[in-house]
């Protein structure tokens, strides 16, 4: 694998600040999906926050502050709890997230109750999409609140609500050249993955030997894991859109369909094929593969710029 560019995450901040002209924008952490209770399933970042800080872990609040002439990037992290710790991994403490991030100033996430509203008050336009935290939903809410009070006085203050998309969006679908090469190393790895699993497709394999094959060959090859449900579906369960059971044994006369992608940096790809599990391809099932062959080949070579 060659050497990736790094992520522009503080040009990405100098396009967002601006454009938040007189207000701010909340991005809170996705939470943590507990499995029976106790057990953590693996994390996966927001994409928003990740995007705009390089934040991938849990438990962060950014706040940005177009309207502000200093501490215009905050964050509110976690910390260092050595129990805690014990269980989850080592935290960095604030000053090295400081530096780490690019934060003008960094605070405990267990101060955001109390720091947040005033951060946010002073602005217009406050972009966050409520539900996205309890924590944060608090904190937005007080802040449109003292905006109101202070609109009343001083002629400004936060009174409009926005979704972050507004101005993300529109950012995140042009991909950067740090993007198109982790996005170029995540399809290099599923088709390489692809590779190995192809010929494991044979009658009376199940559908999850194939899974396992497509997935230990993402990681070997240094993704992360899937970007999502693996799908190897044969048979009858490929008419189910998003089937992701992968628990039947392949037929002898099926066709099986598998749709699977790496994610590497966080950064997806996405590959589909249908094979036969008897290597052939005949009759009517030859001629209308073929016809999705040609239909396929047509689409690509429409894809170009301004196509």
């Amino acid at each position: 694998m060659t050497k990736l560019p790094p992520l522009p995450f503080q040009e990405r901040r100098d396009t967002i600040l601006p454009r938040l002209a007189g207000g701010s924008m909340v991005l809170p952490a996705a939470p943590v999906q507990f499995m029976g209770g106790d057990s953590e399933y693996r994390y996966r970042p927001d994409s928003e926050l990740l995007y705009a800080t390089g934040w991938a872990g849990p438990n962060c609040v950014a706040v940005l502050r177009g309207f502000a002439d200093g501490d215009r990037f905050v964050l509110f992290v976690p910390e260092r709890d050595a129990k805690a710790e014990l269980w989850t991994g080592p935290r960095p403490d604030l000053e090295e997230v400081k530096e780490r991030y690019g934060a003008d100033v960094v605070h405990p996430l267990r101060e955001l109750a109390e720091r947040g509203p005033g951060l946010l008050a002073g602005g217009d336009t406050i972009h966050y999409r409520l539900g996205a935290s309890a924590g944060c939903d608090g904190v937005v809410r007080e802040a449109l609140r003292r905006g109101r009070v202070r609109r009343a006085r001083k002629g400004a203050g936060a009174h409009v609500l926005a979704d972050p998309g507004a101005v993300l969006d529109g950012m995140r679908v042009r991909k950067d050249e740090a993007e198109i090469a982790r996005m170029r190393e995540a399809a290099r790895i599923t088709v390489e993955a692809f590779r190995d699993a192809l010929p494991e497709v044979r009658p009376g394999v199940g559908e999850w030997e194939v899974e396992a094959v497509l997935e230990s060959g993402f990681r070997r090859r240094g993704a992360g894991g899937p970007a999502f449900a693996t799908i190897v579906a044969s048979g009858a369960n490929a008419c189910t859109l998003h089937y992701s059971a992968n628990g039947s044994r392949i037929g002898v006369d099926d066709l099986v369909l598998i749709d699977a992608g790496a994610e590497f940096g966080w950064y997806a790809a996405d590959i589909t094929r249908t094979v036969p599990a008897s290597g052939r391809l005949d009759g009517a099932r030859g001629e209308a593969h073929e016809v999705v062959r040609r239909a396929h080949r047509a689409a690509v070579a429409a894809c170009t710029p301004g196509g």
